[in-house]
């Protein structure tokens, strides 16, 4: 999906690598190695470490650079959703994760690619939610698709309620 030489810690080109709060530390890290300015630069010259929650916290206090760097991811999702939008055609795609607490800084460019890259009927009949679980969307899958293995459940029955 991406075309990118980065390895993930599992040993594979996964678009992880592109696409996640551990791939928007590393793009800022690199884009501002290369000259790039950030609110986050006296953290950055002093050695100190920064945090998901920071590079959050830069986006809402409308830091252009890690805008920039979680509009271009959101793209990138966007594209791959879009494809699996025009496979599948699912009545709902809900974005959760760390990633989607910022909220329209992330989905509207994901929105904007699904429009531009998903087949107009598919895109009309899919609904796209961010999750209010946020960070917790994971875990809170695993847990349920556990549960449903191991006692039968249906987990669609049980899906609004966490929406």
């Amino acid at each position: 999906m991406f075309e990118n030489e980065v390895l993930c810690h599992c040993g594979k080109k996964v678009p992880r690598n592109r696409a996640s709060g551990s791939a928007f530390h590393r793009i800022l890290m690199e884009r501002y190695r290369e000259g790039s300015n950030t609110i986050l630069a006296g953290k950055l010259d002093s050695g100190e470490e920064i945090s998901l929650g920071d590079l959050l916290e830069a986006v809402r206090k409308e830091d252009v650079l890690c805008i920039d760097i979680l509009e271009k991811m959101g793209v990138n999702l966007g594209k791959g959703i879009a494809g699996l939008m025009n496979i599948f055609n699912p009545e709902l795609v809900i974005l959760g994760g760390t990633l989607s607490l910022a909220g329209e800084y992330i989905s509207l460019p994901i929105k904007s690619a699904i429009r531009k890259y998903s087949l107009n009927l598919v895109n009309q009949d899919t609904e796209i939610k961010i999750s209010k679980l946020g960070e917790r969307a994971g875990a809170f899958g695993a847990c349920l698709l556990s549960r449903s293995k191991l006692l039968g459940y249906d987990t669609l029955l049980i899906k609004h309620s966490f929406l």
